[in-house]
């Protein structure tokens, strides 16, 4: 059997553990897309909502995503539609006008959700996102009573 040249040994070894170190740099993320409705299957026109990973350490920044006028959206966490990590997701929806007074009504052209909903602790609401892509995913909301009264914020 011929003897094997050391230095071709070496030198393939090479690639190969270039090839090893690159599979564990890929992606981290999942795709995630989806719709608000309301209860009655109409979509939150505008808004963005925000997805807090459940036990996720001090450096995972929260996961956003723009409400499109047909209730669309898809996730980003470092760059836009980037997707966001595997994991159970607190979500807050946040659809509001600040120029409105207390008493006043919003146009009927623009929908808005009551403040619990736009609060990651009170809102109820939840999202688990596997591995992979994540399609139409629903975040349903109910719709305010027709008498709530959409208050503006402190220093608006």
């Amino acid at each position: 059997m011929p003897a094997m040249n050391p230095l071709l040994n070496k030198c393939s070894a090479v690639p190969l553990v270039l090839l090893l170190a690159m599979a564990g740099c890929g992606s981290k993320l999942s795709s995630l897309h989806g719709k608000v409705l309301f209860e009655d299957g109409k979509p939150l026109n505008a808004g963005t909502v925000i997805f807090q990973l459940i036990d996720a350490g001090e450096k995972t920044p929260n996961t956003r995503a723009y409400i499109q006028p047909d209730g669309s959206f898809s996730a980003s966490t470092y760059k836009e539609n980037d997707g966001m990590p595997p994991g159970k997701y607190r979500v807050a929806v946040f659809a509001k006008s600040w120029g409105l007074g207390p008493g006043e009504t919003p146009p009927k052209d623009q929908i808005f959700v009551e403040a619990k909903y736009s609060d990651l602790n009170k809102s109820g609401l939840s999202v688990e996102v596997v591995p992979g892509n994540n399609e139409e995913k629903i975040i349903t909301i109910p719709r305010p009573p027709k008498d709530f009264v959409y208050p503006s914020p402190q220093g608006h």
